[in-house]
């Protein structure tokens, strides 16, 4: 039984392991609120940063670092299913390049719930983690005790045993009816590739 006392927030799946920052990610959910999720590239940022408080203060350097991440970040979810924020602001148009609607053939629902995340040691070349993060909840402020799975690993030999996570997100711009940029698609397939060479250590099962 998983204990209730071992709470953690979205965030905290979502910080890079001690000694290395994020490079790339993709996540799928069904349902979306915008406002939750711009807060995403904002935790990925100051995170990394070695003055947060000082990165805060300088509206400009922030507005470039978050440019950064969601360059870098793609996030799909169920087409229609983008709540409509509580209030109008100015950074949802970083939203734009990093969102993407996706649909599920035959008339099915786009339902996947998972992060692959990749992080890289900035002083060390080749240095790399993949985080794999499967959840119960969507991207959403939904109060409802959620499970999370948190998986690790760098990439190594092909595995038979990741082919199908590996075939997913490569497929993830065919799901979506509107066209995906060249650089984009480039992103996922490296990632995909690497998933495929990932020997998963459990990282953290959490509610």
């Amino acid at each position: 039984m998983l204990n209730p006392n071992t709470r953690r927030l979205y965030t905290d799946a979502l910080t890079p392991p001690a000694g290395m920052v994020f490079d790339y990610g993709v996540a799928t959910t069904y349902a979306l609120d915008p406002t939750l999720l711009l807060g995403i590239p904002l935790h990925l940022v100051l995170s990394t940063s070695d003055d947060p408080e000082s990165l805060l203060k300088d509206p400009i350097t922030l507005y470039e670092s978050l440019q950064r991440v969601t360059d870098r970040l793609h996030v799909f979810c169920q087409k229609g299913n983008i709540q409509v924020p509580a209030a109008n602001k100015a950074l949802f148009v970083l939203l734009e390049k990093m969102l993407f609607e996706a649909s599920a053939p035959r008339g099915g629902a786009f339902h996947p719930k998972l992060w692959v995340l990749r992080f890289i040691d900035p002083y060390e070349a080749g240095s790399i983690v993949l985080r794999l993060i499967v959840l119960s909840r969507n991207l959403t402020r939904d109060q409802s005790w959620d499970v999370s799975l948190q998986l690790e690993g760098s990439p190594g030999r092909r595995l038979a045993k990741n082919r199908e996570l590996g075939k997913f997100i490569a497929s993830l711009p065919g799901f979506c009816d509107t066209p995906i940029a060249e650089t984009a698609k480039d992103l996922l397939q490296e990632l995909a590739e690497q998933v495929r060479r990932v020997d998963w250590e459990l990282s953290l099962i959490h509610i």
